[in-house]
């Protein structure tokens, strides 16, 4: 493992293409509740596995909390000469003091008409997150897409977007529930999700992860 220097936004992926990948099954969804009924701060997580080892991040334990924020980027959609487009991503993360590491984040994103009077609409935004399977990253930005980072203890930055993207069996993301939060001060979903495949690090090595989950905040209010 090496340290790079940081860089903006990066995104799993894998370069072996397989045609015609084996179905995931569905998300079950047993734990969308405590035993109350009510989504509680504490059921917040983020979490995979890596050479036998689980990192797994909880929204107010060790210091760790769970930070939601969207945002249109400043260049514009491919293909778009006019500028009419832009992505807007919406961002959860489990993130630590300014001192603590490792963390890491989902960024859910999609080209979207760029209005810089009135911004996007919060229907627009609802519909970024979609109960599916959604294709890593990558520069065609091709509909709705995914990234997963993760900052490893060492401060190295590892992405699905630096690498090759390929569709295949191991590399996958997908959306399998959305709820209303309860607690419309801190987001207005709480989304949950599973995720597999390959990071990288700006130099180019490899980080395979699995097993991968999250239930986390979607949209700032």
């Amino acid at each position: 493992m090496r340290n790079a220097a940081f860089y903006a936004f990066i995104f799993l992926g894998f370069f072996v293409a397989c045609s015609d990948p084996e179905p995931i099954e569905p998300f079950s969804n047993d734990n969308l509740t405590d035993t109350s009924g009510t989504v509680l701060p504490y059921d917040l997580s983020m979490s995979f596995d890596h050479e036998k080892i689980k990192y797994s991040f909880f929204n107010g334990q060790n210091g760790y909390y769970n930070s939601v924020f969207q945002q249109t980027d400043t260049f514009s959609c491919p293909d778009d000469s006019l500028g009419q487009y832009r992505v807007f991503s919406l961002f959860s993360g489990m993130r630590g003091q300014s001192t603590l590491y490792p963390e890491m984040q989902i960024r859910i994103m999609e080209c979207v008409e760029y209005d810089p009077a009135f911004g996007i609409t919060q229907a627009r935004m609802d519909s970024i997150l979609q109960v599916a399977e959604y294709d890593y990253f990558d520069s065609t930005m091709n509909g709705m897409m995914a990234e997963v980072i993760f900052i490893d203890k060492d401060t190295v930055m590892w992405s699905s977007s630096t690498g090759s993207n390929d569709f295949s069996a191991t590399s996958r993301f997908f959306i399998s529930a959305i709820l209303d939060n309860p607690d419309q001060d801190a987001s207005r979903r709480i989304v949950y999700g599973q995720f597999s495949g390959f990071l990288y690090n700006a130099e180019g090595d490899t980080m395979a992860v699995s097993n991968g989950q999250f239930k986390s905040r979607f949209i700032r209010p």
